[in-house]
């Protein structure tokens, strides 16, 4: 992480003469999460009720980005933020009542990224090779809830859990400038967890990890502040 925002700045130094300029942008995506660790878990945990169904097994749902950063000569560089969401539950519904079991889990993403114009620096449309390094900070909610409305008894039962993971993303951008100020964009790529935290809570660790490991492809604008 260290290394590649002294990169940065030796790029951002190497092209001081270059024309430099600010830009912000914006990104609606989806992405594939493995959640192997808790996939498992939740999937081979023994249930106090037999007969539950699994309705949701962290399926993939929208992500959302935004960056900020300089564009100079050939490169892009700068910080970007995200969150990504994605969740498990199994239930179980009859003539009795309700029991559900479920794990929601949310990511926010704070890093770095850089990218090189591979193709078309002087034409609207643009090839990049981009590649993003930071932290996802999760943060988990396991519910337990039993519902018996005939014999007015309800239970629940709610842990939170939070951990740390760091996280690479290489991508490829494709960019077209509609004006010169004004430009959008597709990115497909893959991120991976190159480390992933035990979640916890205070103060003990449990064997959850938090693997949001997949596919990224998204839309955006990026909007250019300054000439």
């Amino acid at each position: 992480m260290k290394k590649l925002t002294m990169l940065i700045l030796v790029l951002i130094a190497a092209t001081g003469l270059h024309a430099q300029r600010l830009f912000l942008e914006y990104n609606l995506g989806y992405g594939t999460f493995s959640m192997s660790s808790m996939r498992h878990t939740f999937l081979e945990q023994e249930e106090p009720v037999k007969g539950m169904k699994l309705n949701d097994d962290f399926p993939g749902k929208l992500t959302q980005d935004v960056k900020a950063g300089l564009s100079f000569y050939r490169w892009d560089a700068g910080v970007e933020f995200g969150y990504l969401t994605t969740a498990a539950k199994k239930s179980l519904t009859d003539y009795s009542g309700k029991y559900k079991n479920e794990i929601r889990n949310k990511g926010f993403k704070t890093g770095i990224f850089a990218r090189y114009c591979m193709i078309g620096q002087d034409f609207p449309l643009k090839m990049y090779a981009q590649l993003s390094a930071g932290t996802i900070f999760t943060k988990s909610r396991l519910t337990e809830k039993l519902n018996l409305p005939n014999g007015g008894h309800t239970e629940m039962e709610e842990v939170k859990l939070k951990t740390t993971n760091l996280y690479l993303q290489p991508a490829l951008v494709i960019q077209y400038h509609i004006i010169q100020s004004l430009a959008i964009q597709a990115q497909i790529g893959y991120e991976w967890d190159v480390y992933k935290g035990k979640k916890y809570y205070e103060p003990t660790k449990t064997n959850f990890k938090a693997d949001w490991d997949g596919l990224r492809a998204s839309i955006g604008l990026v909007v250019y502040l300054t000439n």
